[in-house]
């Protein structure tokens, strides 16, 4: 069984899905803690502004003097004479008298910010008979305390993004656990069950060759086509065993760290299909054969099945009169094969589907759709890559990039 929060070997659907559901919930407790930070940060804001505007204004209007201003509080007094008496410690580029002219012949109290080199200033300006007082608050101090509270909710911020991201792989790692041992299931009984099938359909295949051999040559053409299509459909089977069988094994075992040249191994696949292409019309040839060995590492056999499905797919959907052409050749720092045809295409918007299993462009009935999912299962074991331009009516190239085998020694 599949550890729980352990993603299985081969699974990079199931390991972006657990990338995305941890994304997803970091990203929502993440903007809980900003939204948080964000209330948090106006409400004390609000609150302290309307307090200190407040207490300014029950100052100037409740001040007879300048002997005992509030805490944090400077007091100025404008006489009729024009003198101005100011509280013990209060700044110098104070008080602010055009403030203090206005307010003689306009009621109520004024609130103004005033700027100074030295800082900012909050003046609550009121008349009082012949006398004008105007209470001051510096506002260095809210200042300095609107810094204390922008740290600390950055502090708070970091530490909920490092407590979201926890949280959110915890999540994702429980939430597709059940998926990961699911799909570790599945895997074993598609391999199971393909390997218990292989003896009984090799020897239904072996039995139907027997019996096209043995067949009179003066049999009727529907016992010999019956025959020959019996012994069509057993190969066809085999393959598609074959091809669930190494998938399975390429999803649960480890990655294969083999030297393969595939130089030798396309050489070998298009010398392969030359009978089967020629049979249909079609050219297959492969261009600019590499001089020397282009190896990665890897399963020699699973490459070569993948370029197997690769090129009978091209031979496939290619009509008579056409041609497929292979080339293999370096490109930074990877090995590159193109097969390219000059058959029906395919609409780009068709490839996800053409990529999964028993997906299909075409109505062929005999074709089962395997091999393209299993050319993706063969190169994501690899680390590889596979894609695809196509044009419907202008045939379809399909691009292979492994990564380069590093030189031994």
């Amino acid at each position: 069984m599949t550890p729980r929060g352990a993603a299985p070997p081969g699974a990079p659907l199931l390991v972006r899905a657990r990338r995305r559901i941890a994304l997803l919930v970091t990203g929502a407790v993440l903007l809980g803690v900003l939204l948080a930070g964000a209330v948090t940060w106006l409400s004390v804001m609000r609150e302290r502004d309307t307090g200190t505007e407040q207490a300014l204004r029950n100052t100037a209007l409740g001040a007879d003097d300048v002997t005992d201003p509030p805490a944090g509080i400077s007091l100025f007094l404008l006489d009729a004479s024009g003198a101005v008496t100011r509280s013990s410690g209060a700044p110098v580029g104070l008080p602010e008298r055009s403030l203090m002219q206005q307010a003689r012949t306009r009621p109520g109290v004024t609130l103004r910010t005033v700027h100074r080199p030295e800082g900012d200033y909050l003046t609550a300006t009121a008349r009082h008979d012949t006398v004008v007082v105007q209470a001051v608050a510096d506002l260095t101090t809210r200042d300095a305390e609107q810094h204390r509270l922008a740290v600390g909710l950055g502090v708070a911020t970091l530490v909920g993004l490092l407590l979201a991201l926890a949280l959110g792989r915890l999540l994702a790692n429980r939430a597709t656990a059940p998926l990961a041992e699911a799909l570790a299931r599945q895997r074993r009984f598609v391999a199971d069950a393909s390997h218990e099938l292989r003896t009984p359909l090799s020897r239904l295949a072996l039995r139907a060759e027997l019996l096209t051999r043995a067949l009179p040559a003066d049999s009727p053409a529907t016992t010999s086509g019956d025959a020959g299509r019996l012994l069509t459909d057993a190969r066809e089977m085999s393959e598609v065993l074959n091809d669930l069988l190494l998938s399975a094994q390429l999803r649960g075992d480890s990655r294969p760290t083999d030297a393969v040249d595939l130089a030798r191994l396309a050489t070998e696949v298009v010398a392969s299909d030359q009978q089967r292409a020629t049979r249909g019309g079609v050219t297959l040839t492969l261009e600019d054969p590499p001089t020397g060995p282009l190896q990665v590492s890897g399963s020699a056999p699973a490459l070569r099945r993948a370029l197997v499905a690769l090129v009978d797919n091209a031979l496939a959907h290619t009509p008579s009169g056409g041609a497929v052409r292979v080339r293999v050749g370096r490109e930074d720092g990877t090995v590159r094969v193109d097969v390219a045809d000059t058959g029906e295409g395919f609409d780009p918007s068709q490839l996800p589907a053409l990529l999964r299993p028993f997906g299909r462009g075409h109505e062929d009935r005999r074709r089962f759709g395997l091999g393209l999912a299993l050319v993706t299962d063969v190169l994501e074991a690899h680390d590889g890559r596979l894609s695809a331009h196509s044009e419907p009516g202008r045939g379809a190239t399909w691009t292979v990039r492994l990564p380069l085998r590093p030189p031994t020694g």
